[in-house]
């Protein structure tokens, strides 16, 4: 497939039958932090690499603030909190009677439509050394900071390009009414298609909940209406009917 460059991109994401408008940058970054390690009878003369992980979880969280305040975009001036950090793994500690040496903590933060993943790492950066600042140890043994994984862009589409419109014309004959365009909080593969092809591109899909979590799902009518819609994208598109 090398080469081969399509008119547009559907994503068959759950997106409640609306399409996409939007997405925000995504990073994943790892720090790492170390202590002092001893058994736990002489704790009071080691140092704890996961309690000199709280003042870097706090850094961080007061960082989401931050960009959460900041002037957005106009696509997302209405959301009440369209940037995410999330903690997702921490790791430190071997058994309970030994004072930790090394805690590593993973995470995934969003950035905004307008800014770039170059800027949000620069960001994360300073705010773990700036939590080191405030701390004698860390000021010494300063933290690690590593990104891995997702670098991804922000991204936009133009909801009046033929792609999207005839979307928008398949969706109202399928399922009725004005087809919504909604900004998103995540980052879908839809910013391959837009950033690096730079060909119109959304997602579009059924109803789902719990999204990532055990119970994950989708509404089983919404599938059929979502398949219904995109073969008759297809036909459209490819001229077989009008």
């Amino acid at each position: 497939m090398k080469g081969l460059k399509g008119d547009a991109a559907i994503v068959p994401e759950p997106h409640a039958l609306t399409a996409s408008l939007s997405t925000v940058g995504v990073i994943w970054f790892r720090v790492k932090t170390r202590g002092r390690a001893s058994h736990a009878l002489a704790a009071e003369s080691a140092v704890n690499a996961i309690e000199k992980m709280i003042p870097v979880i706090t850094a961080l969280r007061v960082l989401e603030a931050e960009m959460n305040a900041e002037p957005r975009h106009p696509y997302y001036k209405d959301l009440p909190h369209p940037i995410n950090l999330n903690i997702g793994i921490i790791r430190g500690g071997d058994w309970p009677s030994t004072v930790p040496s090394v805690c590593t903590l993973e995470c995934r933060l969003s950035c905004q439509l307008g800014s770039n993943v170059a800027d949000t790492h620069a960001r994360v950066r300073q705010a773990v050394e700036k939590a080191a600042q405030d701390d004698a140890w860390l000021q010494k043994n300063p933290p690690e900071v590593e990104f891995f994984g997702f670098r991804a862009e922000p991204s936009v589409v133009d909801p009046t390009t033929e792609a999207m419109v005839m979307l928008a014309n398949c969706h109202q004959t399928i399922v009725g009414g004005t087809l919504a365009f909604n900004p998103s909080t995540a980052t879908t593969d839809e910013r391959f298609f837009l950033n690096n092809l730079g060909i119109p591109a959304s997602c579009y899909g059924p109803q789902g909940e719990f999204i990532h979590a055990g119970e994950e799902r989708v509404y089983l009518p919404s599938v059929l209406s979502a398949a219904k819609v995109m073969v008759l994208f297809l036909l459209r598109w490819c001229l077989v009917i009008e």
